[in-house]
Order: structure tokens, then sequence, then C-alpha cells
């Protein structure tokens, strides 16, 4: 079960709720296609299996397009808008 987070709680800790959460699910996807984390990089974008993945990210993250390509390692660094900005 996912803790709920209220307005008070900082945009990083959001951000590494939705990682983690992202993880899972990319978990429970792998194991139910019979992949391995390595097969994600081997398949095409435009694969019917990856685009299902990709899909569940969506709706179960707050994640954006390019963050979704990063987590399924289609997009090897992240861009500058991408990642909330470090308090310093």
């Amino acid at each position: 079960m996912e803790p709920q987070l209220g307005e008070h709680h900082s945009g990083q800790l959001r951000q590494e709720c939705a990682g983690a959460r992202a993880e899972r699910i990319i978990a429970q996807e792998l194991k139910g296609l019979k992949w391995k984390q390595e097969d994600l990089k081997k398949q095409s974008q435009g694969d019917p299996a990856m685009l299902a993945v990709a899909a569940r990210l969506r709706r179960g993250t707050a994640f954006i397009i390019r963050q979704i390509a990063q987590q399924l390692g289609k997009l090897e660094k992240p861009q500058q808008g991408d990642l909330p900005a470090q308090q310093g």
C-alpha cells in the first residue's frame, strides 16, 4: 500500500515514492512477460509489450514520457527539466 502524501510533503519525497512505484510496476510487468531487466533494452520502443508497460507506468505514476523512457532503459541520460532542482 502506498503512503498517502499530502501538500506538506516535499517534491523530492514525492519523486522518490513515484520512483519506487515505477520500479514495482516494472517488476510486476517483467514477471508477467517472463522477461529480465536486460530484456527491456533489447526490445524496440514500438514493441506492443513495451507500449503496454509504458502505458501502465503512465497510469500508475506521475511520470512524464521522458521519465518513463528512462525507466524502461530507452533514454540513458536524464534531461535538465526531468529531475527536481537540488536545494542546497
